[in-house]
């Protein structure tokens, strides 16, 4: 079957979010979609949710991993039964305009070589509140180098449909189980030659709640995928003041993950503290401080220092200093 997008939707333990994404989705007042959902070896009703709508709509294709594999690899297990010309990705606790369709159609009509459109994004909280993600003329454009600039540090967002066989040609980074796919969004966009904001509008959920203990371990994740993302700019050449926002933006997360960690050490095993730092040691040897700006790299709350032993010891100083004040990460 030929058909104008390809959704792809990879769940895990969705079944309280998913009818909603599922239903915008198949609920497109123009154009012909395809969704494949793959289930990423959910434990909860996601299953037979799934099994269900496929019978309902032909339109709706389930796959599912062998084992729990993280986003990245649930979405490349969908490239090859794609049917669109365009495919875009929808998490399962998001949900997109029901006429998101047929303004991309409109936008690749306007702009016949365009190879990115953008969705217009649109932050959901719990109490309803909406806010826009960013406020962009319509129909404005950019290149790839102006594109990655905004990116690095998400002044524009991951939400966009690439033609298909550019999506297939270039599948999502793995190598972690979580925030490896965002390397993958940049290297998208800084090699698109032209990308378009079109009037399609995506709405992000923003679940509430702090981070759990998993949660701070699983960030780690986000530590190693940005010293992916520097390896990335790097290969592509980008300019230096793209390197140097690259950088801040590094630093500051792996400031704030170092930081959170070091403060709730007692809640770690001895093994999972030892995996940790590790980490945390290696993305700072891989730090480059000369491309931080002074005010950062030299401000006491984000002062940049190696080894790691000094830096662990200064962040313990630091985390000191909050209790006396009882403030606590």
């Amino acid at each position: 079957m030929n058909t104008d997008v390809s959704i792809i939707v990879a769940a895990y333990n969705a079944a309280d979010t998913l009818d909603r994404c599922l239903d915008s989705l198949l609920g497109q007042t123009a154009g012909q979609v395809q969704v494949v959902c793959v289930d990423d070896c959910s434990t909860d009703a996601t299953p037979a949710l799934l099994a269900r709508r496929a019978k309902e709509d032909n339109r709706l294709l389930i796959l599912r991993t062998t084992a729990n594999s993280g986003l990245s690899a649930a979405r490349n297990l969908a490239l090859p039964h794609l049917t669109g010309r365009w495919t875009f990705t929808c998490d399962a606790d998001d949900w997109i305009s029901s006429d998101s369709v047929a303004h991309l159609l409109a936008a690749e009509h306007d702009h016949p070589t365009a190879d990115a459109l953008l969705f217009r994004m649109r932050k959901v909280y719990d109490d309803g509140r909406e806010e826009p993600f960013a406020d962009w003329p319509h129909y404005q454009t950019f290149t790839g180098r102006e594109a990655i600039r905004l990116a690095v540090d998400w002044r524009i967002h991951g939400d966009y449909a690439l033609p298909t066989k550019r999506l297939q040609a270039m599948p999502y980074d793995a190598r972690t189980r979580i925030y490896s796919d965002d390397v993958t969004v940049r290297e998208h966009l800084l090699t698109s030659q032209l990308l378009v904001q079109t009037e399609a509008t995506y709405y992000f959920y923003q679940r509430s709640g702090s981070l759990t203990h998993t949660d701070g371990l699983s960030r780690l994740d986000f530590i190693v995928a940005n010293t992916h993302l520097r390896d990335l700019l790097e290969h592509y050449s980008v300019d230096d003041a793209t390197l140097r926002k690259a950088e801040a933006y590094i630093w500051r997360v792996y400031v704030g993950i170092q930081r959170r960690l070091t403060a709730n050490r007692a809640h770690l095993s001895a093994a999972e503290w030892a995996a940790a730092r590790q980490v945390l040691r290696e993305a700072l040897q891989a730090m480059r401080p000369d491309r931080l700006p002074h005010a950062l790299r030299f401000n006491p709350h984000s002062l940049c220092l190696r080894p790691y032993a000094l830096l662990e010891a200064y962040t313990k100083l630091l985390l000191c200093g909050r209790r006396l004040l009882h403030r606590n990460y």
